[in-house]
């Protein structure tokens, strides 16, 4: 039955289910460079073709794969019979032959939940407030190995292993040691590796000779994870990276901030350390060393 036009027409009604606009961590504003959001509908995940691409062709009888990305930046999933009560997003950078093309921003695997047709179709109706808050969300995208560093910019390259391997997928955060304030948050890839970047407020802009300590702090999964099959780490690259469920709509959102732990994640004691870091330097792995979860 038409629900906007006449009985004599034949409609169609595209209606947004779920709209993504992700933030550079560091920038704190849209990424510099494309990645891509795919939903997840298991593992291994398979992503589809071609894989340097950013809009895909939507079929209204095939269940969404890939969000398309706008010309605004932002991505969009409309509305599709088969969608439930909530989504698995994989946001990452292209991949190729199960390697990165470009490590710009870290990957993350989010579980996001949705509103009902009945519910989509109850808000527009009504024209209640906040038509689309319900319906968009900002994940915070932390910088990878590859990023665009800006000029001047204060910060650590390093690497986490735990027993004697890279820990995959860590979470770092970095504090001052005085009042213990935030000043730094990042996550680890696949090969432990990490790029912490202070926040500007963290060091004296009068003396760029000065070195400021700060306590760089790791988290991680209490129990590693174990693949289902001995074949998933070979056919998808991120398999185990934390998937983290996002509140529903009318709660404080600090999942998809990246403020929240993984569940099953907790800071290591043996991991602390202050590290002084010179303002205005990034500073090497070599040249603080590794931490050891």
């Amino acid at each position: 039955m038409n629900s906007m036009s006449a009985q004599t027409y034949i409609e169609h009604v595209k209606r947004l289910a779920l709209g993504i606009e992700l933030i550079d961590s560091v920038r704190q504003r849209q990424p510099v460079s494309p990645v891509r959001v795919d939903v997840e509908y298991g593992l291994p995940h398979e992503p589809k073709l071609p894989k340097d691409r950013f809009c895909f062709a939507r079929s209204s009888r095939m269940r969404p794969e890939v969000l398309c990305r706008h010309f605004s930046g932002s991505y969009a999933l409309l509305y599709h019979p088969s969608l439930r009560d909530h989504i698995n997003l994989r946001i990452y950078s292209p991949w190729l032959n199960n390697l990165p093309i470009r490590r710009h921003y870290l990957p993350r695997r989010l579980r996001v939940p949705l509103l009902t047709l009945e519910d989509i179709i109850t808000i527009e109706e009504t024209e209640q407030p906040g038509y689309l808050e319900g319906r968009s969300r900002y994940p915070v995208l932390f910088p990878g190995v590859g990023y665009h560093l800006i000029g001047g910019a204060t910060g650590l390259r390093g690497r986490v292993l735990r027993d004697g391997s890279p820990m995959r997928w860590a979470c770092i955060e970095a504090r001052l040691p005085a009042n213990d304030r935030l000043v730094g948050r990042t996550r680890g890839n696949e090969r432990g590796e990490f790029l912490l970047l202070l926040d500007s407020a963290a060091a004296p802009a009068s003396d760029l000779d000065a070195t400021i300590d700060v306590r760089v702090e790791i988290a991680g999964p209490s129990e590693l994870p174990v693949p289902a099959d001995e074949q998933l780490p070979k056919l998808d690259p991120l398999w185990d990276a934390p998937l983290e469920t996002l509140p529903s709509a009318d709660q404080t959102d600090d999942v998809a901030t990246g403020e929240r732990l993984p569940a099953g994640y907790a800071f290591s004691v043996s991991a602390r350390r202050v590290i002084p870091f010179q303002v205005g330097r990034i500073l090497s792995g070599a040249a603080v060393g590794d931490f050891v979860f």
